[in-house]
Parts: C-alpha cells; sequence; structure tokens
C-alpha cells in the first residue's frame, strides 16, 4: 500500500517525497530550509525547489528514527554512514516523510528477505559421480531390495 499525501509543503506518493525541510549543518550546527527529494531510495536536496538549483547531495537512505534534538524531527542514515538531522514544520509533516522512509526501507528488507531465502533454496546439490553409487551386480548380502512393478512393491533379497 502507497502513501499519498499533499499539504502546503510535502509532496508523497508510493516512495516519493518532495517537500521543504530544515537541515542541521555539519560544521556549523545551524539549520537550513531546504528542498528535498526522495525517490529510488536516494534523498537529494536543493537550497531550493528550482530545478536549476544546485544539487547539495544524492545519496541511498538505510535507516530513519525521530530525532528528539529538535521539535518534529528525523535523524536519516544514509549509506555513506552520514546522519543527517532534519526537521519538519508540523507533525503531519514529518509523520509524512518517516512513512516515506520507513515505507520503503521496509519493502528493502522484504526484498532482501525474499533474495536471500530464493538463494538458499537455488543452491546446487553436489553432482553424485557414478563411482559412488552402488552397481546391485554385488553379491553380499547387504539388504538389496527389488522393485516389483505390477504390485507396485519392494521386496528384500
Amino acid at each position: 500500500m502507497g502513501i499519498c499525501k499533499k499539504d502546503n509543503s510535502v509532496v508523497a506518493l508510493d516512495g516519493y517525497a518532495a517537500g521543504y525541510l530544515v537541515k542541521r549543518g555539519e560544521r556549523l550546527k545551524t539549520w537550513r530550509r531546504r528542498y528535498f527529494v526522495f525517490q529510488g531510495g536516494f534523498l537529494s536536496y536543493r537550497k531550493d525547489s528550482r530545478e536549476q538549483s544546485k544539487q547539495r547531495l544524492c545519496e541511498l537512505v538505510v535507516d530513519v528514527k525521530y530525532f528528539k534534538g529538535k521539535k518534529h524531527g528525523l535523524s536519516v542514515r544514509l549509506a555513506t554512514g552520514r546522519v543527517l538531522c532534519l526537521a519538519a514544520q508540523t507533525e503531519e509533516q514529518l509523520t509524512t516523510w518517516y512513512d516515506v522512509f520507513d515505507e520503503y526501507l521496509a519493502r528493502l528488507r522484504k526484498y532482501r528477505e525474499l533474495n536471500y531465502v530464493h538463494g538458499k533454496r537455488n543452491q546446487h546439490l553436489d553432482t553424485i559421480a557414478e563411482d559412488d553409487c552402488d552397481d546391485d551386480d554385488d553379491d553380499d548380502d547387504d539388504g538389496d531390495c527389488d522393485y516389483d512393478s505390477d504390485r507396485n512393491t519392494f521386496s528384500v533379497l
């Protein structure tokens, strides 16, 4: 099930979100308003919503948590190990962003689990060499059996 929401500054639709958030700087811990886009698991941002604005980041999101250091805050961990501290204007916007990230990450976990199970199921068994098999031509009494196809039974010889 996908999320489809639009309010005054967040558009979200099935794994996609775009809108303004405030971001805490890495060096200077100031908070600046930036336009974020999340699509296909990648998060990017610009100074504003204009397409010609320089894109500042495009990295894969690997985790999201609520951030208590700022009202309506989110903590987003990226594949590079970098953690972005973000905040929305309202509780509703916070929930929208969180839900989009969380839904994507849940689908990713499910995909990985299915790949793991599928990979295990498709592991090939070792080939049995012909010389590893019994010939049934030996005369020792090792419990050989005979199959009667008329009766659909086996009998011990």
